[in-house]
Order: C-alpha cells, then structure tokens, then sequence
C-alpha cells in the first residue's frame, strides 16, 4: 500500500511540477513523515501551458471584465495562486473539505499565493467566524461554522482542513523528521509531462 501511495505521489509530481524549494518551501514543510500521499498543482504554470491555450483563448473572447468579476469573487483570487498542495494524512476522511463536523478529519489544502496574503480579507472569506486559537505554540483561526482551521505558513501560504486535521498538522511540523515525500516533492517537482 506505502508502494502504491509513494509511487502515486512521484507521479503527481512530475505531472505537475514546479521548484518545491524556491517556489514552495511552505508546501514542503507540510509533507511530513506519515503524509500519505499528496497532489501538486503549480496553477500558474498549468494556466500559462500549451494545454490551457483553448481555455486561454476561450476566457479572452469571454472579456475581460468577466474574468475580473469572477477574480473579485473570491480571495485568493484564483489568478493570484501560485499553486495548492492537498496532503492526505488518512485515507478515512468523509468529506475533502471541511463542512461543520466537531470532530473530523480531512486532508490539509496548502494554498501559496503569487503575492503576500490579505490576513483581514483572507479571515473575511475563509474563516468568517474566525477566533485565534493556539495549539503547541502556534496560532490558527478556528470558524465555528465549518469547523475548520486555518493556519498561516509564511507571508504567501496557508493551510486549510478541518480543525482536528490543522491541530495534528501543527503537532507533525513541531516533531517533525525526514519525509521521504517532502525528498520527492523537492527532487521531483521541476519535472513535468507535456
């Protein structure tokens, strides 16, 4: 089973690469020893591919204050992200995200932004009722209303998943120990298929 997941994460990674290092030291940080698996996908770089040039093409033809209303719908702004991670640290998950559940575990989504976060406007739409919490030594948002758990990695990343998932996120980084997907994700993700 390890084999299967192991091998499922190489070939993610090099489907959808990108520096991991340079680009993503947050994302790598997530992928700790018991990660089981993960998916990578730089956006930036599957927008701006040969594959997306029909989608490209259609979305200019569509205007650009389409895209721009769709962009002002959301923050991040889909345009603005870099790439998402999404780590699975149990297979046993009902729901990929969170959805109100006290007690639950989902996968951790890592989002990494082209340009710093907007804390306050971030807080507004991914964690509406957010309260500071601290768990080991680190402060996340908790939202009573999803019951999920936001935590800033660094100044253009953060992870979300529901609270219990980003409490033993927190406890994993503080252990934390070599990964041999964090060694994947850094070797691996310049790699891609075209």
């Amino acid at each position: 089973m390890y084999r299967v997941q192991f091998a499922f994460a190489v070939v993610v990674a090099l489907a959808f690469g990108g520096s991991a290092q340079a680009a993503d030291p947050a994302a790598a940080k997530v992928l700790t020893p018991d990660a089981m698996g993960f998916i990578h996908v730089r956006v930036a770089d599957v927008w701006s591919s040969e594959l997306a040039k029909q989608l490209r093409t259609f979305a200019a033809q569509a205007g650009p204050d389409l895209l721009a209303e769709f962009d002002n719908r959301f923050v991040p702004a889909p345009s603005e992200i870099e790439s998402f991670t999404v780590v699975i640290f149990d297979t046993k998950f009902r729901d990929p995200l969170p959805i109100g559940r006290p007690i639950d575990k989902t996968p951790v989504w890592v989002v990494t932004t082209k340009k710093p976060l907007d804390k306050t406007e971030l807080m507004k739409t991914m964690a509406k009722t957010g309260k500071i919490r601290k768990h080991n030594g680190k402060e996340y948002y908790f939202d009573e209303m999803y019951w999920s758990g936001l935590l800033i990695l660094d100044e253009r990343t953060y992870a979300y998943a529901s609270e219990d998932s980003i409490t033993a996120l927190i406890d994993r980084m503080v252990k934390g120990g070599d990964s041999p997907l964090a060694a994947v994700f850094a070797r691996e993700a310049d790699k891609h298929i075209r």
